[in-house]
């Protein structure tokens, strides 16, 4: 049976947002899955596995974390918590990752392959944010929840920070400027 790009689009971008969504939500692990640093396994043409590559980038909310595995009887490095970042970080660089980077190749590819209307790809990647969000928050309690919720104000926010990747370069830091 021959699928439709609309299908594959819709398939690729459920499992892109899946797991990074879900255990930034259920877990409070934030990756960073860029086209650099993934992989998509296919099977029969469709994707079906979102492999992440690299973790040099992952932040963790230990909080999160403890509620969810218990972290007692775990040995971590001493300053291991010291380094994470909060969760507004962990939240823009998901978001830079996989929409700002990979969804908008994605779609630029279906605009200039397949000549989709752009908008109604973004809508279709929107929708596909807002499931997984809600599936990833579904059983967790209330207060647990919380971090679905900054993530799906901040994914669906209208307007955004972006970082500015040339004047950091040219003014030599790596701290982050919008």
């Amino acid at each position: 049976r021959e699928r439709k790009p609309i299908e594959f689009f819709r398939r690729y971008l459920n499992t892109l947002y899946t797991g990074p969504i879900e255990l930034l939500v259920k877990y409070g692990i934030g990756l960073e899955p860029h086209l650099q640093n993934c992989l998509m396994e296919f099977k029969r043409g469709m994707p079906t596995r979102l492999i992440v590559r690299d973790i040099d980038g992952v932040n963790v909310e230990k909080d999160i974390l403890s509620h969810s595995i218990g972290l007692s009887h775990y040995h971590f490095y001493p300053r291991t918590w010291m380094l994470m970042k909060k969760r507004s970080f962990s939240i823009y660089r998901l978001f830079h990752a996989v929409v700002m980077s990979h969804t908008a190749a994605l779609i630029e590819f279906f605009v200039n392959e397949y000549r989709m209307d752009e908008k109604f790809l973004w809508r279709n990647a929107r929708a596909i944010l807002v499931t997984v969000i809600d599936r990833a928050m579904a059983g967790l309690p209330k207060k647990r929840q919380v971090i679905g919720e900054d993530t799906r104000r901040y994914f669906l926010s209208p307007a955004i920070q972006r970082k500015c990747l040339l004047r950091m370069k040219l003014r030599g830091t790596e701290k982050f400027i919008f």
